[in-house]
């Protein structure tokens, strides 16, 4: 019987044919030409259109189909807080959803705010998981994190995290400040972007690690696209 000859890999295909398309820098690096302007410009509006496709992705992936449970998770959590601390107690969110870096898959961050900007102490988040176990089950509510409560609520986990305290500790965070990302766009497509791409491939980053990437990246190398700072940031963090 004549034997199959095994298929070739996608890479050294796709790699051959970068080398034979004009408009590809690899078809001049690998000659040692420079690249003529023409050429430049078809790659620029490739890399354009591959981005828009891509940016598509990104928005279904971060797309929120259950706002509503998410509204209903953080009125109880709000409601919870008030009746243990006082109404002058408050919950703000946090993380990702507050910064608009976040995917479907991100958990929900609370911060809970005492009155009077209190600190909260360990008798404090003793009484408010005593409360939250009432309210949303035992099975439903995790303290095994010394600094924050994690709650599994309607729409996804809750982070529920107090503003001050007094044992979190100086090396703790709850994440990057919004201030960054407020007036950022190209930050928040490429935090989203390094975040959907470390989900496909399977590997697990801090939201905080990916935000300061992302942040330092575009801060050297000012006024680029949003998927070039990504890419950056991605090969900084090993996702690529």
């Amino acid at each position: 019987m004549k034997k199959k000859t095994p298929a070739s890999s996608s890479a050294p295909n796709n790699n051959r044919a970068n080398q034979m398309n004009r408009n590809n820098p690899e078809f001049y690096r690998c000659r040692g030409i420079p690249m003529p302007p023409k050429a430049a410009k078809a790659q620029s509006i490739e890399a354009t259109r591959a981005a828009g496709y891509r940016e598509a992705e990104i928005n279904i992936a971060a797309h929120e189909p259950n706002k509503a449970a998410y509204g209903r998770d953080n009125r109880k959590i709000e409601s919870i807080v008030k009746r243990v601390f006082g109404p002058q107690a408050s919950i703000l969110k946090g993380g990702s959803r507050a910064k608009g870096t976040n995917l479907q898959s991100s958990d929900n961050d609370v911060k809970v705010r005492l009155p009077n900007n209190r600190v909260m102490t360990e008798q404090d988040r003793s009484v408010l998981h005593h409360a939250l176990k009432a309210a949303f089950g035992p099975e439903r509510v995790d303290a095994s994190n010394p600094r924050i409560l994690k709650v599994r609520g309607e729409a996804s986990e809750i982070d529920v995290v107090p503003v001050h305290s007094t044992y979190a500790g100086p090396g703790f965070h709850a994440g990057y400040p919004k201030k960054p990302f407020k007036d950022n766009p190209k930050a928040r497509t490429a935090v989203r972007d390094v975040k959907l791409t470390a989900e496909e491939q399977g590997i697990h980053l801090r939201g905080y690690d990916i935000e300061r990437a992302v942040l330092s990246q575009q801060q050297e190398h000012s006024g680029e696209e949003w998927w070039e700072t990504s890419w950056r940031a991605k090969s900084q963090l090993g996702v690529l």
